[in-house]
């Protein structure tokens, strides 16, 4: 939870840091300052970008630490959801059935399978149709 919190807090420095870049050029010297204050500048201006891509490329990797260890629990989870599936599976494959054909005797007067006559079938012509 706390890296999550860090990659956020990196990326929302890294957007503050990208809008401060306009006020950043609107100090910019003009061509004809002296060397000096133009060596300034420009080293301020390095060092600001740097900050900004090293920010980035902080978020970029916890990003990626965060990606990894979310997928890690998810597999885990699936792994776990899929054993309680297998075994309540078999649980319910041990259980008698309790179906009727189960239940019935043949003593009651109920065939096993019945009989099957296709002479007593109607003909195509006899079917109703809709």
């Amino acid at each position: 939870m706390r890296l999550k919190t860090f990659t956020t807090g990196l990326m929302v420095f890294g957007v503050g840091l990208l809008c401060g870049i306009p006020f950043l050029l609107a100090r910019q010297p003009d061509k004809s300052a002296p060397k000096r204050e133009l060596a300034v500048y420009a080293a301020m201006f390095g060092t600001y970008i740097l900050v900004i891509a090293l920010v980035a490329m902080a978020a970029i990797v916890c990003a990626m630490i965060v990606l990894r260890q979310t997928t890690k629990s998810l597999k885990e989870e699936a792994e776990r959801n899929m054993k309680v599936f297998v075994e309540g599976s078999l649980r319910d494959h041990e259980e008698p059935d309790f179906s009727m054909k189960d239940q019935r005797d043949v003593s009651e007067g109920f065939p096993e399978d019945l009989e099957t006559k296709p002479e007593d079938w109607p003909d195509d012509n006899e079917v109703p149709r809709t």
